[in-house]
């Protein structure tokens, strides 16, 4: 082989080389970019599952309250029905007595 054919071949294979490093290179480059894109997906999908957890917590504070005032009505309600019975029989029982039947 001549000098001018290694030489050739040289450059062949420094093209070769370069050609794989700018491919390596992309490759290293869309693999971060994939990565980065996962990680920030992962962030937020934290982020929102400590902002769903929140919220859970509220609507089911909310919910109690919401029950408690329900339970509260519903005791007044008793109440009240009870008293107008007691009232509504007290009325009865004065017109029977006042009529002396």
């Amino acid at each position: 082989m001549s000098i001018a054919s290694l030489l050739l071949e040289e450059k062949k294979a420094m093209l070769h080389v370069q050609e794989a490093r700018k491919r390596a290179g992309e490759i290293l480059a869309k693999a971060r970019a994939e990565a980065d894109q996962i990680l920030k997906s992962t962030l937020e999908e934290k982020q929102v599952q400590e902002l769903l957890k929140v919220f859970e917590a509220e609507v089911e504070r909310e919910a109690e309250k919401l029950l408690e005032d329900y339970r509260r009505r519903a005791e007044e309600i008793r109440r009240s029905g009870e008293r107008r019975l007691e009232e509504a029989a007290e009325l009865i029982r004065r017109e029977v007595l006042a009529h002396d039947i």
